[in-house]
């Protein structure tokens, strides 16, 4: 995948991003229709992809979801669970 978004941060976390983001893309070559991993390689910060890096892909999804929402989808099913239960 080509004209990915320059990352933002110190120099030393942009590096570690980059060969973050270029794994993830080399491990999905087979699947660049994905949606989530499209909407993942429109993040430039560098601190979300060292942050993001270890998640199970169950979890990666859920963080790519709070992007597309634009907030915290753990702050909604929280809420959700706490109005189900009458808290």
């Amino acid at each position: 995948m080509s004209n990915l978004p320059e990352l933002e941060g110190s120099e030393k976390q942009i590096k570690w991003a980059e060969d973050i983001r270029q794994r993830l893309i080399a491990d999905n070559e087979d699947n660049e229709a994905n949606s989530t991993l499209k909407t993942a390689l429109t993040v430039t910060s560098a601190k979300w992809w060292i942050e993001t890096r270890n998640l199970d892909s169950v979890r990666f999804v859920i963080a790519v979801g709070e992007i597309e929402m634009g907030e915290s989808i753990w702050k909604s099913i929280a809420a959700g669970a706490g109005r189900r239960y009458g808290h």
